[in-house]
């Protein structure tokens, strides 16, 4: 667990969270003019179907997690897990639904590089306190802080469905992500014991206030100047009140003592 991470286990929110020890501190979601036109008037969240990101790991467990249940079952009872669960876990990200955010109190050059390209883009810059606070009442909606481990070696804690959408391999630690979970309970029903899940859509929104979640906007680093103009164009016609700065990282450099 990160030395900067406690967890939590309080209430419906589940054992399996982890939050960060300063509550305060800065959350950046990168992205390009489009996406961000479209959060600022649609007042919405986008969240990801899980089965639709990049990283086919997501939602998965680690090898020795097969060990474990073996070690647990045996004969019939192990092939009928083994089998179940698998199925189980499949559909599972097809309910489940992910924004994502980079937790960090400064800029990330390798963010604004995978997320906004070589010129264009911005972030939105929040806490981690402020989306809290917005999701902490709503129903199936999760926050935490994704735990990076090795598939390989490691074993996820003992959990529940949710646990592994809060775990990826460490080849992603420079992510330091902040994910938001929502899990769309209205697609599973139970037949047989066993739950099925109807795949729900590409993605869900939540509603959100711009103006109330996000602290400032950063233009990226690598923009024209125009660009910095256009995206300030875009606050005034949406009226919204948001600070538009330009990246630290545009800061010339210093050549004195």
């Amino acid at each position: 667990m990160n030395k900067n991470q406690i967890s939590t286990s309080t209430g419906k929110k589940g054992p399996f969270l982890y939050h960060p020890e300063k509550m305060n501190v800065k959350i950046w979601r990168y992205l390009d003019l489009p996406k961000l036109i479209a959060f600022l008037e649609k007042k919405e969240l986008f969240l990801c179907r899980v089965d639709k990101l990049n990283d086919s790991y997501e939602g998965t467990v680690p090898i020795q997690s097969n060990s474990y249940s073996e070690a647990i079952y045996s004969g019939e009872v192990n092939d009928f897990i083994e089998k179940n669960l698998v199925a189980f876990r499949k559909a599972a990200r097809k309910i489940m639904y992910i924004n994502c955010w980079h937790m960090g109190d400064d800029e990330s050059e390798a963010m604004w590089k995978l997320y906004c390209g070589d010129n264009f883009g911005v972030a939105l810059q929040s806490t981690y306190a402020t989306l809290y606070n917005t999701v902490k009442d709503k129903n199936d909606y999760y926050l935490g802080c994704v735990q990076y481990i090795d598939y390989l070696s490691d074993c996820l804690p003992s959990g529940n469905i949710w646990q592994p959408f809060f775990y990826k391999r460490k080849a992603f630690k420079h992510e330091q992500e902040v994910r938001l979970l929502y899990h769309q309970k209205d697609l599973m029903t139970v037949k047989k014991f066993f739950p099925i899940f109807e795949p729900g859509t590409i993605g869900n929104t939540l509603v959100v206030s711009p103006t109330k979640l996000i602290n400032s906007i950063y233009v990226s680093p690598f923009a024209p100047t125009w660009y910095y103009d256009v995206i300030h164009s875009v606050l005034e016609k949406y009226s919204q009140s948001i600070k538009i700065k330009w990246s630290n990282m545009r800061l010339p450099p210093n050549y004195y003592n």
